[in-house]
């Protein structure tokens, strides 16, 4: 992208709305796993051992942990969005081996 005229700040943008993005799609795919595990296993452990888990959506506690996550995980892309930042265009043209 430097290459064909994007500003260092471009590319911070870029991976850092990425990393966002992995984050929260990793988050929504866990609620959606947890939640077709709840369906699919409540039958079997109410018969099984009377364990009776209601299914219910997630708290504001339970929004707020996931918040955490897709936060830190934004965090996260900062490490590779600052190196990306100081790199010239000359670095990321050269072949290294």
């Amino acid at each position: 992208l430097r290459a064909v005229g994007a500003r260092p700040r471009t590319i911070v943008v870029l991976l850092l709305f990425e990393a966002f993005a992995i984050s929260l799609m990793a988050a929504m795919l866990g609620l959606m796993v947890l939640y077709a595990g709840l369906v699919i296993a409540q039958p079997w452990l109410d018969a099984a051992y009377g364990l009776y888990i209601p299914i219910t959506p997630p708290g504001a506690g339970e929004l707020a942990i996931l918040g955490a996550i897709v936060l830190t995980g934004t965090a996260i892309g900062i490490v590779p969005a600052v190196r990306a930042y100081r790199l010239s265009l000359a670095d990321g043209m050269m072949v290294t081996q």
